[in-house]
């Protein structure tokens, strides 16, 4: 998409302004927290399935014009020592609303306007990040990045089945159900994995106060476990042979001509893999600080900062890391 002066995404310069979400945050003061719960969607024809690709699509493209734009207003601001723009959510809205209302871009208009804009709030965000020093730029969306997107507010579940203004009702699928069937549904995060759609669901719930009853526990952790002062010991999962076929699929890839059949199916075999491996990764450490919670009221851990831990001990062979032997058996690396 063009971003030059024509562009319907111009960057507006006006204050910092943060757009945050007044149920989510005002949920602890009132006694109430969030809970997310995560579903597989069920699409159900091949046609409904493509109206969940058509707006993610949507999404993608908004982000990229504006992406491009303020990107292109913070290199003038940069260069010539204008003032830098900052986006906030306001100002890509208004952006949005004009874009939407021009000519040639009248497809947007029959997507529902709350879900595509939010992308531009995830946007927003990044980009007060990235004026904090907290993060790096945000970056384009390619076609095949998986773009989510969240239906904001308003949200209705009925029978199992999720609404997505102007596109239909979607079945939910949960081993169990849902947790939370007493719970309000605030907002929903749609997001694809290979040919699968997944869709994450924040109730609000009451909170559950536990009671303090004097007990603690101790925890000790590390890169593949974690020990208790109880003396239990809690090891991830052995993904040796998971990990092994994901280096195949790798080595595979790198061989086979870019863009061809067989190099879309291994890219597909190793997306699997990677995708099995997280998930058996995410269900460890979900097991694992539930059991560590139930266990005693308070957890006691180290101040330890991990990452600046293993920084210093990267490198290359030309410019090896400091202490790499004394920080690789730290953290639990070889």
């Amino acid at each position: 998409m063009h971003s030059g002066p024509t562009s319907p995404f111009c960057a507006i310069h006006v204050a910092h302004e943060y757009c945050t979400l007044t149920h989510m945050s005002s949920a602890a003061e009132s006694g109430l927290c969030v809970r997310a719960v995560r579903y597989r969607v069920l699409p159900g024809t091949r046609a409904k399935a493509r109206r969940l690709n058509r707006l993610a699509g949507a999404c993608r493209y908004v982000w990229n014009g504006a992406l491009g734009a303020n990107r292109d207003a913070l290199r003038m601001g940069m260069e010539f020592g204008g003032r830098v723009p900052s986006p906030t959510f306001f100002t890509l809205g208004k952006s949005f609303t004009k874009l939407r209302r021009s000519q040639g871009h009248e497809w947007l208009a029959e997507l529902p306007f709350a879900v595509v804009r939010y992308a531009l709030k995830r946007q927003a965000d990044a980009w007060q990040r990235f004026f904090k020093g907290e993060a790096g730029r945000p970056k384009f969306k390619g076609r095949g990045c998986g773009m989510s997107f969240t239906i904001p507010d308003g949200v209705r579940i009925r029978d199992g089945r999720i609404a997505v203004p102007r596109t239909g009702e979607y079945r939910l699928r949960r081993r169990g159900g849902s947790p939370h069937e007493d719970g309000i549904p605030k907002q929903a995060v749609f997001t694809p994995e290979e040919d699968k759609w997944f869709c994450t669901v924040f109730y609000e719930v009451k909170a559950e106060v536990r009671t303090n009853d004097g007990s603690a526990v101790g925890l000790d952790r590390n890169v593949g476990q974690c020990a208790l002062s109880t003396g239990e010991i809690m090891r991830m999962p052995d993904l040796s042979r998971l990990e092994a076929r994901k280096r195949r699929y790798q080595r595979r890839m790198a061989r086979q001509v870019k863009g061809s059949a067989r190099r879309r199916r291994t890219g597909s075999k190793l997306a699997m893999a990677s995708r099995r491996i997280a998930n058996a990764r995410a269900n460890w450490c979900h097991r694992a600080s539930r059991g560590i919670a139930d266990a005693a009221h308070t957890v006691v851990i180290e101040n330890l900062r991990t990452k600046a831990m293993s920084k210093s001990a990267k490198g290359t062979a030309e410019s090896p890391g400091s202490n790499v032997k004394a920080k690789s058996g730290r953290v639990g690396r070889s």
